[in-house]
């Protein structure tokens, strides 16, 4: 089944994103929970100038992982091109709600004893990543 995200990936490389779209939709076909296929699958989307699907893709690539910044990045983006600087900064308002949440979560995985201390410190890595990016995002959007 990875060879459907190997085949997209190259497809992306060569700019023919229909055909990197079609090789993609198989792969998450497959594979639902991959986080890399529904994000290769947004960008191809996007290249090719299709923003509903794009969103709708990396979207699910940060339904997956929350702490995804390059696809709570895209998402931010689009919105910015297509003018909506509203849904835009209820997109970052989303962002910090995500690091607060994993953050909490780090916390009470880490009260509770017995969570490996390499998962708290990568949700812990994860919530300021997501933290950062939105006060950057934000920043942007006052410039």
């Amino acid at each position: 089944s990875y060879t459907y995200n190997n085949l997209g990936a190259l497809y992306i490389s060569r700019a023919d994103y229909r055909q990197a779209i079609r090789e993609l939709n198989k792969f998450v076909r497959m594979e639902p929970r991959s986080v890399t296929g529904w994000y290769n699958l947004g960008f191809a989307f996007q290249s090719e100038g299709n923003y509903n699907e794009a969103l709708e893709s990396y979207g699910k690539a940060a339904l997956l992982e929350p702490g995804h910044v390059a696809s709570w990045k895209r998402i931010v983006a689009i919105c910015m091109e297509q003018g909506k600087e509203d849904e835009a900064r209820k997109t970052i308002e989303r962002i910090r709600r995500k690091s607060d949440e994993i953050k909490a979560d780090s916390e009470r995985r880490l009260a509770a004893g017995g969570a490996p201390l390499k998962e708290i410190k990568m949700l812990n890595s994860s919530s300021l990543l997501l933290k950062e990016l939105a006060d950057k995002l934000e920043k942007g959007l006052k410039q």
